[in-house]
């Protein structure tokens, strides 16, 4: 998934830009929809606050409009361009055209089974450190707003429109959803990559293609759940460590093929 050196990655260019570039301008309208609902706690003349309304309402409209565009059309492209590529890589295949990617997937191994549970192998990693490294970010904020949240709920004497405001902030997509899905997609990618590390270093039997299949599927299936775009600039800016990583735990589960 990472290499130190030359790659070439045209679905992150041609669809996951794309869908960054939404994900972000959802926040932005995220947080122009927190100012206006706060706004209108303080407005008194009924011309503003009827702007405001106005305001909260356009933003909360396109908000939802441009959500469902990312989640139902442009994250399954992306996703869909992903697995194509993946089975590229495995079988030399090009079904996905213009879009395969080069270096994507760094393994040696012949045995088209074997390259599947190692590209599986990869990719679990990957999230697995990216959603860790994401939620360093993620977590406090969440964390934080919760802090402010609960007293405000526990007080009786808190204001109720306050108290909404918060409750709409914190239990947004933006904030305390995203986290407890990042958390879950932490925690599972972990458990997949322990889980096929093991498969490859034990099995050797006939089980051991529909166990690849079947962790490559439930794999699959946790990202679409999920459905968190994992950050391309920290992907950026950890790529060379991750590589590094990666090809020691390769190169360390090929010795022990070798040596078995």
């Amino acid at each position: 998934m990472g290499k130190l050196g030359n790659r070439s990655d045209p679905i992150n260019e041609n669809y996951y830009s794309y869908a960054e570039f939404i994900e972000k301008l959802v926040f932005c309208l995220f947080v122009v929809g927190g100012i206006f609902s706060i706004a209108l706690l303080f407005t008194q003349d009924q011309k503003y606050h009827d702007l405001m309304q106005g305001g909260f309402l356009c933003a909360s409209l396109l908000l939802f409009f441009l959500n469902h565009f990312f989640h139902l059309v442009l994250f399954p492209k992306g996703e869909n361009k992903r697995v194509s590529d993946f089975i590229d890589s495995a079988y030399s295949t090009n079904l996905s055209g213009r879009d395969k990617t080069e270096g994507y997937y760094n393994n040696a191994e012949t045995d088209h089974m074997r390259r599947i549970a190692f590209q599986c192998l990869e990719n679990t990693f990957y999230t697995q450190e990216i959603s860790s490294l994401m939620l360093k970010a993620v977590r406090p904020i969440s964390i934080f707003y919760f802090l402010i949240w609960l007293p405000c709920v526990i007080y009786r004497g808190s204001d109720l429109d306050w108290l909404v405001v918060l409750s709409s902030v914190l239990f947004s997509e933006e904030v305390f959803s995203k986290w407890i899905k990042l958390e879950w997609l932490k925690y599972k990618s972990v458990s997949f990559y322990d889980d096929i590390h093991r498969m490859i270093q034990t099995s050797r039997d006939e089980t051991f293609a529909p166990a690849t299949i079947e962790k490559c599927l439930m794999y699959e299936k946790l990202k679409a759940t999920a459905s968190i775009l994992l950050c391309s600039k920290i992907f950026k800016e950890n790529n060379e460590r991750l590589a590094s990583e990666w090809d020691s735990i390769r190169q360390s589960l090929v010795s022990n093929e070798g040596q078995s």
